[in-house]
C-alpha cells in the first residue's frame, strides 16, 4: 500500500491531478506486480516534472508566450479539429522547436506587446529550420489595455482548457495536464494580474529567402544562437490566416 498526503493547500488541483494520472496509468497494467512498477515509473515522471518548474515561475515574456499557444489551440484549431486533436498537435512541451505539428506543416508562434518595437525574438538556430516540412510564423499582438477585446488571464485560459478536456474525456484533461506542466505552468496568483486581448494577427511563409539563421545551413562548430528579426521587413512573405489553417 503506498499513502500519499497533500501538505500545501494551494497545491490541492496538481496534487489530485497526480494521484489521478498514477491511478489510472498503474490501472492499465495487467498483475499486481506490474501495477506496482508503472505507479512508481509515474511518481518518478511526476517528480522529474515538479522539480523542473517548482520554484522557477514563469516570466511575464514566458506569461505571454504560454497564452498565445494555448489561444491559438483554443481559438484557431480546437473549432477546426476538436480539442483531443488539437492538443495532439502542440507539440512545444515535449521540446519540439516548434509549437504545432498539424497535418499541413508546422506553425511557430510569437507573441510581442502592442506598441512595442516590430520584432521578435527568435530563441534558437532550430526554431525556424523545418527541413523540407511547410512551415509558418504566427505573430500574435497582445494587448494589456485599452481594447474592447476580451480580455483572460493564464489561469483562465488553463482552467476552461482542462474543464473542456474533462468533458471529453479523463484522459485528455490528464494529458493537457502534463504537457502544461512539463511547458513549466504551475497555477500562481501573480499570473491573475497580467490579462492580456489578443488585438492583432499576422502569419508569414517561411520559406524560400526568409531571413533566418537556420541549423542546416549554419557552420556546425556553431552550438546555439539568439536573434531579433524585424518584422516590417516580412511584407513578401505574409500569409492569410484563413487560408493556411484548413491546410491544418
Amino acid at each position: 500500500m503506498l499513502t500519499m498526503f497533500l501538505e500545501a493547500a494551494e497545491d490541492r488541483d496538481i496534487f489530485r491531478q497526480l494521484c489521478e494520472d498514477i491511478l489510472i496509468f498503474s490501472a492499465e497494467a495487467d498483475s499486481p506486480s506490474a501495477a506496482t512498477r508503472k505507479l512508481f515509473e509515474r511518481l518518478g515522471r511526476w517528480q522529474s516534472l515538479l522539480g523542473f518548474v517548482r520554484g522557477k515561475a514563469l516570466s511575464d515574456e514566458e506569461v505571454r508566450g504560454l497564452i498565445g499557444e494555448l489561444w491559438v489551440l483554443t481559438q484557431l484549431l480546437e473549432p477546426i479539429m476538436g480539442l483531443a486533436r488539437a492538443v495532439d498537435t502542440w507539440v512545444a512541451a515535449d521540446h519540439h522547436p516548434q509549437d504545432f505539428a498539424l497535418a499541413g506543416g508546422l506553425l511557430e508562434v510569437k507573441t510581442r506587446l502592442a506598441g512595442a518595437r516590430h520584432e521578435i525574438t527568435i530563441s534558437s538556430l532550430e526554431q525556424l529550420d523545418a527541413g523540407q516540412l511547410p512551415l509558418h510564423l504566427l505573430v500574435l499582438e497582445l494587448s494589456p489595455v485599452g481594447t474592447d477585446e476580451p480580455h483572460f488571464s493564464l489561469n483562465e485560459m488553463v482552467e476552461s482548457l482542462l474543464s473542456r478536456a474533462r468533458v471529453v474525456a479523463h484522459e485528455l484533461e490528464q494529458q493537457a495536464s502534463a504537457a502544461l506542466l512539463a511547458w513549466g505552468y504551475v497555477a500562481s496568483p501573480r499570473y491573475d494580474a497580467l490579462r492580456y486581448a489578443v488585438v492583432g494577427k499576422s502569419v508569414f511563409a517561411v520559406e524560400g529567402d526568409f531571413p533566418r539563421l537556420a541549423r542546416s545551413a549554419i557552420d556546425h562548430r556553431i552550438g546555439a544562437a539568439k536573434y531579433m528579426l524585424n518584422l516590417d521587413s516580412l511584407g513578401e512573405y505574409a500569409r492569410d490566416l484563413e487560408a493556411i489553417l484548413p491546410s491544418c
